[in-house]
């Protein structure tokens, strides 16, 4: 199990680095974004609804960008935050004409942090890197420098939707997020889960509900009420499985 930290990306497979000389980025995400949308990606649905075309729309976690994509066809200014180095090239790679493409870690705090990156023996997850511990426990990992940053302290403009995607540590994003949350007041797409977080599902929920907000779980890929959700049987019992509820769309007061 590696722990070492390291300014490093995580190494490209064999594979990445043949796809990467033979296939141009903006194509590669054209055709993983087309592929998730077949899959009937509800969150992806749900943006021309969210979002606003007079303001900014921000991707947290933006990995290879297919959000912060489907976002530019709607809203003029997108801002990306991916801290994984090589997630981050290839993202500025694929939409850097289009997006505001950032390579720091938002967070409560201005300053470094250890990007928990899961793998082992030169294969890492393009998909599950975290701050969290809680999310990576014990499992083999290697830790990458980055730079971390509260969304306040980068004066960004007026956001009207914002999707959280950050493997366990969307509540210092949120809080490092308060004061612009406040002004601007956005709807918000938050991936949430208990087992990458390591608290109860419901005091998640009721911690973004106290900054104003109304939750709506995607059930079965409707948009529902937080009445409608029965946590045991919606999340706890379904990990892995399709019908798992892990995303929540939370509309202002």
């Amino acid at each position: 199990m590696s722990h070492a930290l390291s300014p490093a990306a995580p190494p490209p497979t064999l594979e990445e680095r043949v796809k990467r000389a033979l296939v141009p980025p903006a194509l590669e995400l054209w055709r993983i974004t087309r592929r998730e949308k077949l899959k009937g990606e509800p969150g992806l649905k749900l943006l021309p609804f969210l979002i606003d075309p007079e303001r900014a729309a921000l991707d947290v976690g933006a990995n290879r960008g297919i959000w912060a994509g489907e976002m530019a066809r709607l809203t003029d200014m997108v801002w990306a935050f991916e801290p994984n180095p090589k997630l981050f090239a290839f993202l500025a790679s694929a939409l850097g004409g289009q997006v505001i493409c950032r390579g720091e870690a938002l967070s409560d705090t201005d300053g470094q942090a250890a990007l928990m990156v899961p793998g082992s023996a030169g294969r890492y997850s393009n998909q599950q890197a975290s701050l969290s511990a809680q999310r990576v426990a014990d499992a083999a990992h290697m830790t990458v420098g980055v730079s971390t940053a509260r969304l306040d302290s980068l004066d960004p403009p007026p956001v009207g939707f914002m999707k959280i995607d950050v493997e366990g540590h969307e509540r210092a994003v949120l809080e490092g997020a308060r004061a612009t949350i406040a002004r601007d007041r956005p709807a918000m797409i938050i991936e949430i889960e208990e087992r990458h977080s390591g608290r109860p599902l419901d005091a998640e929920l009721d911690y973004v509900e106290a900054l104003g907000y109304r939750t709506h779980p995607i059930i079965r890929g409707h948009l529902a009420r937080r009445a409608d959700l029965d946590i045991a049987r919606h999340h706890r019992s379904r990990v892995g499985r399709r019908d798992y509820v892990n995303n929540f769309v939370f509309l202002p007061e």
